[in-house]
Order: structure tokens, then C-alpha cells, then sequence
């Protein structure tokens, strides 16, 4: 189990990388960048949306502006929060978490397609991957905030990454890499 937590928090930390680094703050979020597909760099008001709550959470919980070690799931739950991912008890929103993910997937027809299943899917291994955490007494007090939205995203992700069709996947050596990583998660 914490195999599992320690891995999905490894390949999270991207977001990190991300808000720290002066690289392009929308790399997270593209789950089309091993899929050649037309405007897989398009970057929509959904995107935007996202990463603007992205550098607003990490303002909020930046060491360097807070002075306290960065709390990650505080700033992952933050982003789920300020996305509508989680609702005000701290659950997820099926509904709004099934549009964040069509908006997510738009305009990609093969994003679409998966969109019921991914959001039916990632809800249940998030509560699932939350149960586990709270068992886990020092994952559950590590930042004295929830995993939830963080899985729920995390998953999201990959399924939104997976959906790619064979025929036009990216080759290189970093998407095998990525591929490979998705098909051990249990999710």
C-alpha cells in the first residue's frame, strides 16, 4: 500500500516541477503529448482555469512564502477544491468532477469517448486509495489534508492519457516510459 501512495506521489510531484520551474506551466495537463493528434497543445479556458487555482494553491502552501515545509496534498487538495473536484465536505462532486474531466478531454474525440468510464473508474480508486491512506496513520497525518482530490486528478489523468489510439501514439522514448509507468498503477 505504501508502494502504491509513494508511487502516485512521485509522479504527481510533476505538478511541483511545474510550478517551480519556468517551463511551460501547462505540461501537466496535457494528456495528449505522446498522441499526435491535431492542436494537442491547444490551450483552452478550461487549462487556463486550471492553472491559474494551480499557481493561486501553490502560493498558499509555497515554503518559501509560507516558511513551513510544502504540504502536497494540501496543495493538491486545494487545486481539487478550487476546481470544483471536491465539494465543501471534502467529497468529490460527481458532477462536477465529470465535467472537470469533459472539459479536460475536449476537443479530443478519443478523450470524449472515455469520459463516463474514467470518471466512474477514478472515483471509486480515489475513495479506494483514501481508505488505504487513512489506515496508513503516517500518510494520513503527513500534511493533515486529504489524498481525495489528488487521486481523483492523478487518475484522471492517466485514463485521459491512456485513451490515445495505438495507431497514433508517440514512440519516443519518454512516452514508452509513460505508457509503461500507467499500466503498473492499479487504477
Amino acid at each position: 500500500m505504501k508502494v502504491c501512495l509513494f508511487i502516485l506521489v512521485v509522479i504527481t510531484m510533476v505538478v511541483v516541477d511545474f510550478a517551480t520551474a519556468q517551463r511551460d506551466k501547462y505540461a501537466y495537463w496535457n494528456t495528449n503529448e505522446c498522441c499526435n493528434v491535431k492542436n494537442k497543445n491547444v490551450i483552452t479556458d478550461f487549462l487556463e482555469g486550471v492553472v491559474k487555482a494551480e499557481d493561486e494553491c501553490f502560493k498558499r502552501f509555497d515554503s518559501q512564502e509560507t516558511g513551513v515545509p510544502f504540504k502536497f496534498y494540501c496543495f493538491t487538495e486545494c487545486i481539487a477544491n478550487s476546481t470544483g473536484v471536491l465539494n465543501s465536505e471534502g467529497n468529490i462532486d460527481e458532477a462536477n468532477y465529470k465535467d472537470f474531466i469533459a472539459k479536460w478531454a475536449d476537443p479530443f474525440d478519443h478523450q470524449k469517448a472515455v469520459i463516463d468510464t474514467t470518471a466512474t473508474k477514478c472515483m471509486k480508486q480515489a475513495y479506494k486509495y483514501m481508505k488505504m491512506a487513512e489506515k496508513d496513520s503516517k500518510e494520513a497525518s503527513k500534511d493533515s489534508c486529504s489524498i481525495l482530490g489528488l487521486t481523483a486528478i492523478d487518475c484522471a489523468w492517466g485514463e485521459l492519457f491512456k485513451s490515445c489510439p495505438a495507431d497514433i501514439q508517440e514512440n519516443i522514448t519518454v512516452c514508452k516510459k509513460i505508457r509503461e509507468d500507467i499500466k503498473t498503477k492499479k487504477w
